[in-house]
């Protein structure tokens, strides 16, 4: 988990077989989240209660993959394969009983 701050412990979990365009969207919306959830601790937006975060930071995600996906590509970045963890992340397997 990262800490923001030292209240905030932001953790990332993926499906198995997640791409790496999934670890990058995750991360984006790891970082909303926890930027988000700071503002509204500290009073700097309104709280629209429920889910309204996860939605709303959700979308901000799916509006950043839109504008930046091609350009990473043409930069040559590799969004196909799992190249960019630079170390082993905890695996877990969770299976229905």
């Amino acid at each position: 988990p990262r800490t923001i701050g030292r209240q905030l412990k932001v953790s990332i979990a993926l499906k198995q077989g997640a791409e790496c365009i999934d670890i990058i969207a995750a991360w984006w919306h790891a970082i909303a989240m926890s930027e988000t959830v700071t503002a509204l601790s500290t009073g700097n937006a309104e709280d629209e209660g429920g889910l309204s975060v996860l939605e709303k930071t959700m979308r901000d995600v799916d509006q950043l993959l839109q504008k930046h996906r091609k350009p990473l590509e043409d930069l040559g970045w590799d969004l196909k394969t799992g190249a960019l963890e630079t170390r082993s992340g905890r695996r877990l397997d969770v299976r229905k009983l």
